[in-house]
Order: structure tokens, then C-alpha cells, then sequence
């Protein structure tokens, strides 16, 4: 079976200071109402988003080179579809 992923032209990710507020449940709860009214947003404007949840921070933590006590809660990828999307393999 063959899987092919289409590029996104840009990331929003949601990141929590854990020394500001360390509630797990809430956290993702209120970045998951924010990252609705994201795609919301920019359905209304014709740009296509997928919300993906952060299951292993420590890892992202080494790309996107964030503080110990800043944790990324969800990443959104977004961008607009065209008539000839490159797709990847």
C-alpha cells in the first residue's frame, strides 16, 4: 500500500510554559478550543489545516530548540490545496 503526504506551506504550534501552568488535562483541553478556532479561521479564508498532537515533546524539543520548561501541546500544519499538489512518497 502506497502512502503519499502533501507538504505544508507553514506550522503553528502551540506550546505551554510549564512553570506558568502544569495542568496536563487543561492544557490540551484549551489549546484544542484554540486550534479549532484556528482552522476555523482559516477555512473562512480557503487554507486547509491539520491539527496533529504532541506525543513525544521531548523530541520536537531538539528541533525547534525550546527552553526546558516550554512544551509543545499540538502542531497545526496548514496551507492551501492546488490543482497540482507535489506529492511525496
Amino acid at each position: 500500500m502506497r502512502r503519499f503526504f502533501i507538504r505544508p506551506s507553514g506550522y503553528i504550534i502551540i506550546i505551554n510554559d510549564d512553570k506558568i501552568f502544569d495542568n496536563e488535562r487543561s492544557v490540551c483541553c484549551n489549546a484544542g478550543i484554540c486550534a479549532q478556532i484556528i482552522t476555523l479561521s482559516l477555512m473562512e479564508s480557503n487554507i486547509d489545516s491539520c491539527i496533529i498532537s504532541v506525543y513525544n515533546d521531548k523530541n520536537i524539543n531538539t528541533y525547534i530548540d525550546l527552553d526546558k520548561n516550554l512544551s509543545p501541546v499540538l502542531i497545526m500544519g496548514f496551507g492551501r490545496r492546488g490543482l497540482h499538489q507535489q506529492l511525496l512518497k
